[in-house]
């Protein structure tokens, strides 16, 4: 009988050593899930949004003012209408109208750029529209640089005139 009881605590050992390593290897797991920043029940929110955050409710703060420092010339407008070409004609169709082949697909379907609607914009509004996105529409702010945004919105302008 004793070595059956040997044999039967020699088997407990592995059960024995492997409940320890497990308690030890959970002891030194991070807690960043539960240690994180969180609003608790009945806490009021941040008032500061993000640095980089995009404002939904309209203009942002400092850019109100915002004029454009390319006039409408010819040059200028033909610029923009190339940029257009390869940045938003794939969802906002060649004469601007949202009836593009991508475009096609997105609820909501992106913006008629001839329709009084968008022509009632100011520059600096199509211009934020362009450089931060708006809904469906991605930012362009690392793809294109401040003039050709401007020359963009200048193309954009254009488009009423010709297409009311």
């Amino acid at each position: 009988m004793s070595i059956y009881r040997a044999k039967k605590a020699i088997n407990k050992i592995p059960v024995c050593l492997s409940g320890i390593m497990l308690a030890i290897v959970l002891a030194g797991c991070p807690t960043e899930m539960t240690e994180q920043p969180s609003y608790k029940p009945q806490e009021a929110p941040l008032l500061t949004p993000p640095a980089s955050s995009v404002s939904t409710q309209g203009r942002a703060g400092g850019l109100r003012d915002l004029a454009s420092p390319t006039t409408a010339t010819p040059k200028s407008i033909e610029e923009g209408r190339y940029l257009f070409q390869i940045y938003c004609t794939m969802c906002h169709g060649e004469k601007g109208r949202g009836d593009g082949p991508v475009g096609q697909k997105f609820i909501p379907k992106p913006a008629d750029l001839t329709s009084a609607r968008v022509q009632q914009l100011g520059d600096e509004e199509i211009f934020l529209r362009i450089t931060n996105g708006f809904q469906t529409m991605p930012s362009f702010k690392k793809d294109l640089t401040p003039q050709e945004r401007w020359h963009i919105v200048n193309y954009v302008r254009s488009l009423g005139v010709k297409g009311g």
